[in-house]
C-alpha cells in the first residue's frame, strides 16, 4: 500500500491499499507520505465474522471470501481472499468450521497492525 501522510516510527499511519481501501496501522519506522509499505498483522490477531461487519473505532476490517480452511488440531488455518484480491492468513480456534466460499469480514486491531517499508 501507500502511506497517505508522513509517518513517524511507532506512530499511527493510514495506508491506501489495492482496491482503494484504507487501513490504519502503526509505522515501524519514519516514512514520507507516498512511501510504499506492506501492511502486516499476525494471523492469530485476526478474527473472522460471518458476512459484512463494521469495525469498532479501534479496528480495521476487510471483507472477502474463504478460499481454504485447514484443520490443524488446536487451530484452523483460514485463507481469506479480500474483495480487492489480497490473501489473508487467519489462525482461528480449531473448533472453527468455515466452508470455502463463505463470505466473511476480517477484523483486527489497529495497534496490532504494522506498516513495514516495502523492500526493493
Amino acid at each position: 500500500g501507500k502511506l497517505l501522510q508522513a509517518a513517524t516510527a511507532g506512530g499511527r499511519a493510514t495506508v491506501e491499499i489495492a482496491g482503494g481501501g484504507r487501513l490504519s496501522c502503526v509505522a515501524t519506522q519514519s516514512e514520507p507520505a507516498g512511501a510504499e509499505v506492506v501492511v502486516s498483522a499476525r494471523p492469530e490477531n485476526i478474527r473472522l465474522v460471518s458476512g459484512t461487519a463494521s469495525p469498532a473505532a479501534s479496528e480495521n476490517a476487510l471483507h472477502g471470501k474463504v478460499r481454504q480452511a485447514t484443520f490443524l488440531g488446536s487451530t484452523t488455518r483460514i485463507e481469506l481472499v479480500t474483495d480487492a484480491g489480497a490473501a489473508l492468513q487467519v489462525a482461528a480456534s480449531g473448533e472453527s468450521i468455515v466452508a470455502p466460499g463463505a463470505e466473511m469480514t476480517a477484523l483486527f486491531y489497529i495497534d496490532h497492525t504494522a506498516a513495514v517499508p516495502r523492500e526493493g
